[in-house]
């Protein structure tokens, strides 16, 4: 059943864009000014809003004209940018000029800020960073075009080129050998559905008809792609097994996972291993110890929050005093590292209780923490009873709550490393990783800034294929519905196999 946000007259915005392929330089920024809105191209008079962009370009330069019309207010823009004779250079220039003078025209009719990064809707935002970085050796240099060129706020900038300059090192160092490689092996069960889970076919009903057929087409995928990957010379410096809670699994059966993951792969002696177990309650002693002799380097065990009527009410089966105990039992076993989780903007959360949580969190000092902020996911309970409509709510508070944990943690020793962004984030924010100087996830960093292969196994796992002298990428996608994936798993082997091959 849809809220009542969703079933009210619906805005309608019409777009009149020459050439009419403008629209996919432009349409996401038009969704994080008008998040509910249906948008129509074309030149009919009705709408509530209308949006024209006329795009003219010379040997010179590029001239992009635009107009805005709301509520019978009227506002207009005109952005200038010099042509480049680099063919893929100038195709930048032209989706950059649109793109600008796009968000100008919002901006002018807006009370709000659209978007702390300006024109950038994407995930990575830190990639451009590094890009700007690996060319011109100079921060000031990158600080002024993220800023003029891209229009992101200052705070931003500074964040954004606060968290390169501490992954950097890492991110040099995986991707100064294309042979050595990521892993991903993908659990998409849990216990329970969280509220703002996207995931289908999550919830573990059956373990037998579920578990078994699953780890069958998962041990073909590690066996099949085992030998070409050892044919090619290719080791692995990092593993995450992620899902999902791939804790859900019987002893006997994670036994089975990791014998073979360590069979038909190469792991380097020193290879970090992550293993999510964001559930306490699919937890044990005995799981751990395991997970410890078979070379599990870093545990994430993701409360979200700390307060009990919110664990209750996003649908999660546990107490903040099984998240302690999980805590204590990890520390107990010597897994090297602890990240935990928590999330901004969880129904019925302040700011009061964000506060309580990152500082229980930091009275167990884990490792690393990850901030997130609450992203409305298609298929969600979250997208279905509240819609995107819930997307700018609260977005002040989130602004202040963010830059508390900012401050707060790096008073405790705490760096981010690593960012990333998700479409429909309450107040278009970002989730970051904060963690203890020498205790970053080599993985986070890998998958976020695409630099080097990633090899992704089991239920909706990505593969990413990085060509070492072009540094094209080449994607795979496993589906996230088990049932989906134990249909295609062969197909989608053959095909990772195809495009492993191609980076002997």
């Amino acid at each position: 059943m849809k809220n009542t946000a969703d079933t009210r007259k619906m805005m309608i915005i019409t777009l009149r864009l020459e050439p009419p392929g403008l629209y996919g330089y432009v349409h996401e920024l038009i969704r994080l000014a008008f998040p509910t809105a249906e948008l129509i191209q074309g030149s009919s008079g009705e709408g509530d809003v209308h949006i024209f962009l006329l795009q003219n370009e010379s040997d010179f330069e590029i001239v992009t004209n635009g107009s805005i019309m709301r509520e019978g207010v009227f506002f207009d823009h005109q952005e200038v940018t010099p042509s480049h004779t680099d063919i893929q250079e100038h195709k930048k220039n032209l989706k950059r000029a649109a793109a600008i003078c796009v968000y100008r025209l919002l901006q002018s009719c807006s009370a709000d800020e659209i978007n702390p990064y300006g024109i950038l809707t994407g995930m990575r935002p830190l990639k451009l960073v590094h890009k700007i970085w690996d060319r011109y050796e100079n921060l000031t240099l990158a600080a002024q075009m993220l800023k003029q060129d891209y229009l992101i706020r200052e705070d931003k900038v500074g964040l954004l080129l606060e968290i390169a300059g501490h992954s950097r090192h890492l991110l040099l160092q995986t991707s100064a050998n294309f042979k050595k490689i990521g892993i991903y092996i993908g659990v998409p069960y849990c216990p329970s559905r969280c509220y703002y889970c996207s995931f289908p076919g999550a919830v573990l009903s059956d373990y037998d008809k579920e578990i078994i057929p699953f780890l069958n087409a998962l041990e073909y995928e590690i066996e099949v792609l085992g030998s070409a990957f050892q044919a090619g010379g290719f080791s692995v410096s990092a593993v995450y097994v992620g899902g999902g809670t791939p804790t859900v699994l019987k002893l006997e059966h994670i036994q089975k996972l990791f014998n073979s993951l360590h069979k038909h792969m190469v792991l380097e002696p020193e290879a970090e291993i992550t293993v999510e177990a964001g559930r306490p309650d699919t937890l044990s002693l005995e799981k751990l110890q395991i997970l410890k002799d078979y070379g599990v380097t870093r545990i994430c065990v993701n409360p979200q929050t700390s307060d009990d009527a919110t664990l209750h009410r996003i649908g999660r089966r546990h107490s903040w005093r099984q998240i302690v105990e999980t805590w204590q039992m990890i520390r107990a076993v010597g897994i090297d590292h602890i990240n935990m989780d928590m999330i901004l903007g969880l129904p019925g959360e302040t700011f009061q209780q964000n506060q309580k949580t990152i500082q229980d969190l930091l009275r167990l000092k884990p490792d690393n923490i990850t901030v997130h902020s609450l992203a409305v996911k298609k298929g969600s309970d979250l997208a279905l009873t509240e819609g995107k409509s819930e997307v700018n709510k609260q977005k002040h508070e989130i602004i202040q709550t963010q830059s508390y944990i900012n401050d707060l943690l790096a008073s405790h020793g705490y760096q981010p490393y690593y960012l990333y962004r998700q479409k429909y984030a309450k107040g278009h924010s970002e989730n970051i990783g904060y963690g203890l100087p020498g205790s970053f996830c080599l993985y986070n960093i890998m998958v976020i800034e695409e630099r080097q292969t990633i090899l992704g196994l089991g239920g909706g796992a990505a593969s990413k294929f990085i060509n070492p002298a072009s540094q094209r990428l080449t994607s795979v996608y496993n589906p996230k519905n088990p049932a989906d994936y134990l249909a295609n798993h062969l197909e989608l082997t053959n095909r990772k196999v195809d495009n492993l091959k191609a980076l002997f």
